[in-house]
């Protein structure tokens, strides 16, 4: 047997093993993952719990809300620091500038003050201060301000051409322009995340919706709906519908398109992505979300922790009933699709920078960016939906 056949048998020999290897690597990875995602649900979840038990803001339940607060800003400082070195950035005084700038806007107030006062770390500022903060004015400029300084450093840095004529130059307009709005995207997402898992109603239970309704006192014909003090805005269940709406699409797209997938959904950004897949994942993650949350919405026992409660309280009886139902499915096909357009937007940045993964920060997962890349495009869409529409009326 000659040098190159006895090469070929070694190997062959020890593919197997290094297969299996980084098969085993990918379930610890996941193991882990999964783990560090409860933890990260549950500090929130801890937070609004306890205040709602208590009936009032307590020590013990805002602790778990500033561990909260502290995960989510290691979550963006990660991510930033991830995606700009994706883009070519490796100046750590660059990095850190990019990340306080990110966090920054993380922490700064906008939307409309009854919004503001259901986050429980807003109620520590000065009223006056508040107001000032939030004003139209001010967050513009504080926009201009962010934008000036990402876009103008993120185009000045790492001056050098693309490996490929069709990838993204390094040191040009077009790299300000894509780490301020990605950034944009990861810290309004991150705030939206927040908003939903943290926000508490400090409020009394004769506040209207955003349909601007009269509050309606009976659900069933001997039940009475009742706010108490503390209640969550939206309840830790509508993160559990949001976070596996995405994972069900996600899981459903890859088995329907491994099925039945013959049409290539986007062949450039994600060969391996069908028409068929993303279809049934959608279809499917919408029948289980849908199920979920109208189950607990109109369940008696369960009524209190369904997602959105403190929204649609309101509407739960036999006239209005039709109206949180059209709601949870516009809002569950309308995650399902954003998730998948997540995912797309985010492989095609990686493809135009040339890059496979993020980083390698999760051993045979990818980074951040790889993993969450679909929820940070929903937290983002939910977020200006929580501008746009949580309106309270005293």
């Amino acid at each position: 047997m000659n040098s190159t056949s006895k090469k070929t048998v070694q190997e062959s020999s020890l593919t197997p093993k290094k297969a299996k290897t980084n098969l085993q690597v990918r379930l610890i990875s996941a193991v882990f993952l999964v783990i560090l995602m409860i933890i990260y649900l549950l500090l929130p979840i801890l937070h609004t719990e306890i205040n709602r038990k208590q009936g009032e803001s307590s020590l013990l339940a805002n602790i778990f809300g500033y561990l909260s607060l502290l995960s989510t800003c290691c979550l963006i400082g990660a991510s930033i620091y991830e995606f700009n070195r994706a883009v070519g950035i490796k100046k750590w005084g660059v990095q850190l500038l990019f990340i306080i700038t990110a966090l920054f806007l993380f922490f700064w107030p906008f939307g409309q003050m009854e919004f503001l006062n259901d986050l429980f770390y807003y109620n520590r500022l000065n009223q006056n201060l508040l107001n000032i903060m939030r004003s139209p004015v001010i967050c513009t400029l504080v926009l201009l301000l962010v934008f000036i300084i990402l876009w103008v450093v993120g185009w000045k840095t790492e001056k050098r051409p693309a490996k490929d004529p069709t990838q993204l130059k390094r040191g040009t307009y077009k790299q300000g322009l894509l780490i301020f709005a990605i950034t944009l995207i990861i810290v309004f997402a991150m705030k939206g995340f927040t908003t939903i898992s943290l926000s508490v109603i400090y409020i009394e239970p004769t506040t209207t919706t955003v349909f601007d309704l009269e509050p309606v006192n009976k659900i069933y014909q001997n039940n009475v709906i009742q706010l108490t003090d503390n209640t969550p805005t939206y309840s830790f269940t509508a993160i559990i519908w949001i976070w596996c709406t995405i994972i069900f699409t996600d899981t459903f797209a890859y088995l329907g398109g491994s099925k039945f997938g013959k049409h290539k959904l986007s062949p450039r950004i994600s060969p391996n992505k069908s028409w068929e897949g993303a279809i049934i994942g959608t279809a499917a993650a919408t029948l289980i979300g849908i199920t979920f949350s109208v189950s607990l919405l109109f369940i008696e026992d369960t009524q209190k922790f369904a997602p959105l409660f403190g929204v649609l309280y309101t509407l739960i009886n036999a006239e209005t009933a039709w109206i949180p139902v059209l709601i949870f499915i516009f809002m569950t096909v309308a995650i399902s699709i954003t998730g998948q357009l997540g995912d797309l937007l985010f492989s095609a940045i990686k493809r135009n920078l040339g890059i496979k993964d993020y980083s390698n920060l999760i051993p045979g997962h990818g980074g951040i960016l790889d993993r969450l890349d679909s929820f940070y495009l929903v937290f983002f869409m939910i977020y200006i939906l929580t501008l746009l529409t949580w309106i309270n009326v005293n």
